[in-house]
Parts: structure tokens; sequence; C-alpha cells
């Protein structure tokens, strides 16, 4: 562990020197009775930058001894932890923040008043453990494991005191980056004396341990006080504490030998004569500087100047820059001028305003603005930097500028979200594009202050979610409908039927046997939904028939002649337009009187291929009386004729009749002079 701690005494120094921020303890107290509190520091490199850099403390944890410097029992290792919660407040904190988390159940007399706004300036929060801010947990670590529980563990606004509390004899107050990196600053006591970064011998009962120095692991850079006369939660803890947080951030306090600059300017006289000088003179900061004027001259001394502003921008070796402005005057009788202006209110408004004040001079006075306008004041002006310069009866000129500055941006309300959602849904975490704002709704508590949805507590139906960020006249919303669903699975099923030897395909699979084939599905909704294939193979029965004609005839089916017996099987589809065969078994017989027979076949196809084309009736041993063909509204669309009894799917009147099933009708006398009556079906397919 040593090792480790002087690594990350090495990488500690790096990362500052890369410009990162990380988390420091810069005082922890061990107060009266239960009294304590710690106070960390946002850390980070010197710098002018302004807004400072800041630094994302979303998930570190903050603890007593885990383990670490001191194990078992009687070390302090306290059950629990506590961490800053998954909350946009912690996700930007400038370097030179000063944070004192405290036992709000025993609170400290020196403790100042709670302060949880980042926007006051004064570069310091003051949380009480109990705050939404954080979360906290009473699992582990223990003195027997000392591990960390998992994210679900955590509950914002659960933190107690007893989760850190540290004890007189021996422990230590540490910050880790998240739950399962190893501790990367700490400060130890009495018995926690194993691989410590900061460490004081003894017990802390009274006592106060302080950063006074500008490197929190360096041990001469601390010092032990006591409780009462040398507490300053909220505060520097000295000096040249106060001098180093300054330095991180220029708005958290004030640095001695910052950047100066005076600039001075001698007059011209009036009329066209430039003779004027400016001079600029420098303090502080660090040498050399480089120096700018508003002319591009860039030594202390600029000459030949007419009236007019000249700013000039002085930047030291640091990289910091202030700026000054020297006026050159006319003589005796010149004009000077100023300029008073009104800011732009928020940002791309363009409604800054400059106005122009002579004083000197002769009146009338005319205006010349550097936007060509004439008038005294000038009105819905974007930001920037305007001059103006003033003329007398005289012809003697004043010439000043005045700087609009730029309105405070208006933030961007978008709400950024996904939908619809189900009542089954698990709460999700609505975003928008600035953080601060508020969230509301008009679904009671379906969204909490964060921004977390649960479609739970919405319930189904469609709500409106807004979101307002900014103030005043920079104020954005963003409201959008949300649309909740309950969940119904839904069952549905669909039929097929194939011929044998076919396949189908459904889901991906290609199917060959009969059955059910379920398929479950998720729904748009999230729900569990179930669709069923009912396929079947339909049943393909060959048909056939016999003809017993005699001896010396012949017989002619689908164009072929017969003079023997034989089988003639043909090739024909069933109605369902499954592929099956007809067979006709023909056996010649010797007859001197011809036995009375008809065949009338149920499947014809005239489709000009020469087989099955016709739909041909057989009369043996007697003769057609009647007969006719009657589609599915009752009409005749064929007749027959004792000399015509073939059907070639056409009607009487020529006009091919659609494929389908048809209704046949003969009467048939035979050789004895008996009628008898046939009615049946006939499937034509072409």
């Amino acid at each position: 562990m040593r090792a480790l701690h002087v690594l990350f005494c090495f990488l500690f120094a790096g990362i500052l020197q890369a410009n990162a921020q990380m988390l420091i303890v810069n005082e922890v107290s061990q107060g009266s009775g239960t009294q304590e509190y710690v106070e960390f520091i946002v850390a980070g490199t010197p710098s002018c930058q302004t807004p400072a850099p800041c630094a994302d403390l979303r998930g570190v944890v903050i603890d007593d001894n885990n383990g670490t410097f001191a194990s078992g029992s009687g070390v302090g290792i306290a059950a629990g932890a506590v961490r800053f919660a998954n909350n946009a407040f912690w996700s930007c904190i400038p370097q030179g923040t000063l944070i004192v988390v405290y036992n709000d159940n025993d609170r400290n007399g020196a403790i100042p008043p709670d302060d949880l706004s980042m926007s006051d300036g004064n570069c310091r929060l003051i949380v009480p453990i109990s705050s939404s801010l954080f979360e906290g947990q009473s699992t582990s670590p223990n003195s027997s494991n000392t591990a960390y529980p998992p994210n679900g563990s955590w509950i914002a606004g659960a933190g107690n005191w007893s989760q850190v509390a540290m004890a007189n004899g021996g422990d230590s107050f540490l910050i880790m980056a998240n739950i399962t990196a190893s501790p990367y600053h700490a400060v130890s006591w009495g018995s926690n004396n194993a691989a410590t970064f900061i460490y004081f011998s003894g017990s802390a009962s009274g006592k106060v341990f302080s950063l006074t120095g500008n490197n929190p692991l360096t041990q001469g850079n601390w010092t032990s006080g006591n409780v009462g006369t040398d507490e300053t939660p909220g505060n520097p803890n000295s000096t040249a504490n106060s001098a180093w947080i300054a330095s991180m951030n220029p708005q958290c306090g004030v640095s001695s030998g910052g950047l100066q600059a005076t600039a001075s300017a001698t007059p011209t006289g009036c009329g066209p004569s430039c003779n004027g000088t400016a001079n600029v003179t420098i303090s502080g900061g660090s040498a050399p500087y480089t120096i700018l004027w508003s002319n591009g001259t860039t030594t202390a001394n600029i000459s030949n100047l007419c009236a007019g502003i000249y700013t000039v921008q002085v930047t030291d070796n640091g990289g910091c820059s202030i700026s000054a402005q020297a006026t050159v005057t006319n003589g005796a009788s010149s004009i000077n001028v100023s300029v008073s202006s009104s800011n732009e209110t928020c940002a791309g408004a363009c409604d800054g305003s400059l106005t122009g004040t002579p004083s000197g001079g002769t009146a009338p006075y005319s205006y010349l603005w550097s936007d060509n306008s004439t008038l005294t004041t000038i009105s819905n002006k974007c930001p920037g930097t305007y001059s103006v310069t003033v003329t007398d009866q005289n012809g003697c000129s004043g010439t000043a500028s005045g700087t609009i500055a730029a309105g405070s941006p208006i933030p961007d309300a978008t709400i950024q979200t996904t939908g619809p959602f189900s009542t089954t849904d698990s709460p999700i975490q609505f975003v928008a594009n600035s953080t601060g704002g508020t969230w509301s709704s008009d679904c009671g508590t379906c969204i909490s202050a964060s921004g977390l949805f649960n479609p739970a507590n919405a319930g189904a139906g469609t709500y409106q979610v807004c979101y307002s960020v900014g103030s005043g006249a920079c104020t954005d919303q963003d409201c959008k409908t949300i649309a909740v669903t309950g969940c119904t699975p839904q069952t549905t099923s669909e039929s097929h039927s194939m011929c044998p030897g076919d396949t189908y395909t459904f889901n991906g699979q290609t199917l060959t046997d009969a059955g059910a084939y379920p398929v479950v599905f998720t729904g748009q909704n999230g729900c569990d939904s179930t669709h069923t294939l009912n396929l079947s193979i339909f049943t393909v029965t060959p048909t056939s028939q016999t003809l017993t004609p005699c001896q010396g005839d012949s017989v002619l089916i689908e164009g072929t002649w017969y003079y023997e017996s034989d089988n003639a099987v043909i090739a024909v589809t069933d109605g369902n337009g499954c592929p099956t065969t007809h067979t006709t078994q023909i056996i010649f017989e010797d007859c001197s009187i011809e036995d009375y027979a008809v065949f009338i076949p149920n499947v014809f196809t005239p489709n000009n291929d020469n087989i099955n084309d016709f739909f041909a009736i057989s009369i043996m041993g007697g003769y057609l009386t009647e007969g006719f063909i009657i589609n599915r509204w009752g009409n005749i669309v064929k007749e027959f004729h004792p000399d015509d009894l073939k059907w070639d799917g056409k009607t009487n009147q020529g006009q091919f009749v659609p494929d389908g099933v048809y209704t046949y009708v003969f009467i048939v006398s035979d050789n004895n002079g008996g009628k008898t009556r046939y009615h049946g079906f006939v499937t034509m397919i072409r």
C-alpha cells in the first residue's frame, strides 16, 4: 500500500498539472460530542479562466476508515458509507469551491447556515449529510466486509452520520472516485497508521485537522488544532490556504499581487492635429508582459494620437489579462464625450443601447456613431463596442466608446424523451439540454424534482411533462406529450391450407406438416402476445371410372383412341388446386346388345393444351334426352343435345365462363325406353 500511496502522489501532481480537478479533504473536525464535520475543496491548478474549470462529483464516495488504513474491529470502521448523488447539481462544481458536510443530528455551532447554491458567488456549499444531494447505505464496509454494495443499495437522502462516524482513538476520513476504486486522499489518526496519506498520531478527541498550505499530500502543510478555537468550516484555514484557493478560481478570493494596469494620456489641440500620447503602467502579475493597444501598437508608450479613447490589453506570463483605457482629449477647446450603455437583456435579443454625452466645446453638437447613426442615443444594438464622435460648431470633436455586454444565454429547455411507455416499464430519467431547471407535469407524482419519470405512478393515459429553466425574460420552457399505455396481451391466429408435398414459410421457418405453430412476440407496448398459424393439408383423392365398350368399338379419351382394353390415366387438378389423377378402365366386351352406361367427368381444364380440354359425357346403350349446365346463380350457361355431348367452357353465346364449380343436369333414355336423371357438379380450372 505504501508503494500505491507514493504512486498516487505522483499521479496527483501530474493530474493537477494537466488541469484536472478532484475533491480533496481540507479540514476534519471531531467537534464536541458528535458535532463532527468534514470540509472538502475542489482542487485544480491555478487558473485565470472564468468560469473556472469544474469537477463532476457524482458517485464520489466519502467514508471513514473502510479497512484500508487498519482492519478488523475497534479501528473505527462504521457500517455503511455516503456518496455524492447522481444529481445534475454535482456535474460541474468549479475548482476552488469549499464543501462542508456535517452531522445534522448534532450540528456544530461553528458551521455557517446551510448553503446549497452555486450561484451566490461565495464559492462554498454547506450541506447536511441527510440531504438528497447525497446517497447513503448502512450495509458495508464493516469490520468483516470491506467491499461496497452495488449501486442499487445507495438511496438518495438516506445519508446518516452514523455511516461515516469517526472514532477518536483511531479512524480516517477518505475519498474514493467510485465504489470500486481505492482511496486517493485521506486524513488518518491514532490506530489507523497503515499506508496513510496524511496521519496524526494519538487521539483525535477535541481536535481539528486543517490544511494550511497548498499541497494536500504534504504532511508539513497540515496542522492539528483545537475544537472551538481553530475550526473554520466554510472558510480558508490560513492565509496560504486562502491564496491557494484564490489562485484556482479568481471568483473565490482576492489574491495579492494581481495584475494591474493604469493607462494615461496627454491631450491634443482642437482640429486636425494628432499629437496626443498615451501610456500604460503595469504592476503585479508575472513578467514578461504582452501589450496590445486598440490601434495595434505593442509598446507601453504610443504617440501621434488623435483625440479619442485608446484601450490597452495587458497579458502577463501566466496568461491573465487586464484592460485599461486612456482618453486623448483636445486642448483647451476640446470636447469630452462620455458614453453610457444599457446591456443586452438576453443573448440574441440585440436590445442594447448607448447614449453619447458631450461636455466642453460650443453647442450645438453633431453625433456620428461607428454604425453611421447621427442620433444622441442608438438603440436596438447587439453586443459589442461602439464609438461616437461628437463635433461642436467650431469643428472641435471628441470621441468615446461604449460596450454593450452580451445578455445571459437563454438556456435550452428541450426535453429528450423516448416512448411511448407502458405501465410495466421501469422509471426512466428524463434529460433536458440544460440543467438546473424545474420539472412539472399533470400526472401528480409521476415525475420527481430531478426528472425521474415513473410510468407506473402515471398510469395509462396521455400526460404533459414540462421543464422550465432560466429566469425572467431569459426563461425557456419545453413541454412534451407523454403516452403511457396499459399492457394487454393479444392472441391472434391465421389459417392456411396447402396441397400435399407443398411447403409454407412462416416466421422464417419452412413448414411441411400440418399443425398449429405459435409465435410469441413483444408488441409496441412491451406486452407479450401470441400469433398462431393453423396449417392444414388438403386431402387429395384420385378419381376413376370404368368403360365397357363392345368389341369392335373404340373409345376416345383426351385425344387418344383406344381399341383394346386398357387403363387411361390422366393428370388433373382437384377443386382445391391440388394435382391428382383420373383413371379410366376400358374393358371391351362381346355384346350383341349394348349395355347401358353413362360416364360424366367431374373436372376439366379448357386451356387448349389438348389434355382434358372438354367436359364430355359418354352414353352407351342409350341417348341424351335433355342436358344443361347451371352456374351458381341458377343461370343456364350451356345446353346439350344428342349430337352435342361436349362443353368447352363457353356459354351458348360463345363467351368464356370463369373458373369454378358448376351444376350439371342430364336426362338419359336407355334402349328399353327408361329415363334416368343425373345431377352433379363439375369443376372447371383453366
